[in-house]
This record gives structure tokens, C-alpha cells and sequence, in this order.
């Protein structure tokens, strides 16, 4: 069953790859296991002081087996610069 509704995931930690590439380590709101296929993506949504929500879809670099999804963003764009100069 598709997903219809955002849900608001936790970062649970963020490392820095390279100069500007940074991977975001996430979890779902409940504690369950959340499985993926490889090759996966995930679309993020945005929200930024006084302007509309922006979505961007990017795709997860963590193994189905990890028990985490990752995806390792690179400082492009409007929402990659927002997820590296806000997100820890």
C-alpha cells in the first residue's frame, strides 16, 4: 500500500563524506522496521521560513538489511544546502 501522507522521520545521526556530500542516517516515527528495495528513493519535503514546502527525491544508499535508510546528499540545490546547513 502506497504512502499518502508526510510523515515526520528523525535523523539519527549525519556524517560528512566529503567536502559536499553528506549522509543523513534515518528512522521512521514509530519504532518498526521500515523495509526498502534496492535502488529505492525517498522524496523529502522542505518547509522553510515563509515560503512553500519543497520536494526533492533522493535515493536511499543504505543496504535493505542496515535496519536504517541513508541517503547521502550533495550541497546542490535548495533543498541539499538547506538538509546540510540545518540538518544535525
Amino acid at each position: 500500500q502506497q504512502q499518502r501522507q508526510w510523515q515526520a522521520w528523525r535523523v539519527l545521526r549525519v556524517e560528512q563524506e566529503s567536502r559536499d556530500i553528506r549522509s543523513f542516517y534515518l528512522q521512521p516515527p514509530s519504532d518498526s522496521a521500515v523495509g526498502f528495495a534496492p535502488g529505492q528513493h525517498v522524496p523529502v519535503q522542505v518547509k522553510r521560513d515563509g515560503e512553500a514546502p519543497l520536494i526533492r527525491t533522493y535515493s536511499l544508499s543504505s543496504a535493505p538489511s542496515d535496519g536504517y535508510w541513508r541517503i547521502s546528499v550533495k550541497a546542490q540545490g535548495p533543498v541539499s544546502r538547506h538538509l546540510h546547513a540545518r540538518i544535525a
